[in-house]
């Protein structure tokens, strides 16, 4: 089964397609990974494989962190990097104009299961050599410096996205001993609802 990977930002992207990297629009039967995003504009990313199986990414019921010897490798590594890297430029230009990206890494037909949980990035500590996804987790990239509470404004997007039944009033505070830290990546790990 593909993965495919999915963009949310504050403004639509233009369909755009590179040897590297593709936006396109999401199909109409996979419009339910839509309700995930705090966004409104949703689009489809492709690496060079067309789907988004060029994005190294990892199965798992929690977070996996990035750790030396970690396996990473593919048929085509060097053309996973380049989309990765692709990606990374891209996410750069969008957060340049924005607070942050979402990115919904997912199984092909399973765009309508709700994410684990969100993983939260700063822009400027991504590698491509380490980086990979946690499928079926919210990854949001953003571009200033460490933030140790949730942006401004997230339980009501949530609630105003998801109806009062599906989000928290307010964002649960996350005992330190629940952080998870991804090398240089990752802020924090929170549940997407509690």
């Amino acid at each position: 089964m593909c993965l495919m990977l999915y963009i949310g930002t504050g403004e639509e992207l233009p369909p755009s397609s590179s040897a590297d990297l593709s936006i396109e629009p999401v199909d109409a039967a996979r419009q339910g990974v839509k309700q995930w995003f705090t966004h409104p504009a949703v689009r489809f990313v492709g690496a060079h494989t067309g789907c988004s199986c060029g994005f190294p990414s990892v199965i798992a019921e929690s977070p996996l962190e990035y750790y030396e010897g970690m396996v990473l490798q593919s048929d085509d590594r060097l053309a996973d990097l380049r989309s990765v890297r692709a990606l990374i430029e891209l996410v750069g230009r969008v957060v340049a104009h924005s607070i942050r990206v979402e990115l919904y890494p997912v199984a092909d037909g399973e765009e309508s299961m709700a994410p684990r949980g969100v993983i939260e990035w700063q822009l400027r500590a991504l590698e491509p050599e380490r980086l990979f996804f946690n499928e079926r987790f919210m990854h949001v990239v953003s571009g200033a410096g460490i933030l140790l509470s949730a942006p401004a404004g997230s339980a009501a997007a949530l609630t105003s996205r998801f109806g009062d039944s599906a989000a928290p009033a307010a964002l649960p505070a996350v005992p330190p001993q629940h952080f998870h830290r991804l090398p240089r990546c990752a802020l924090r790990i929170k549940p997407f609802f509690s």
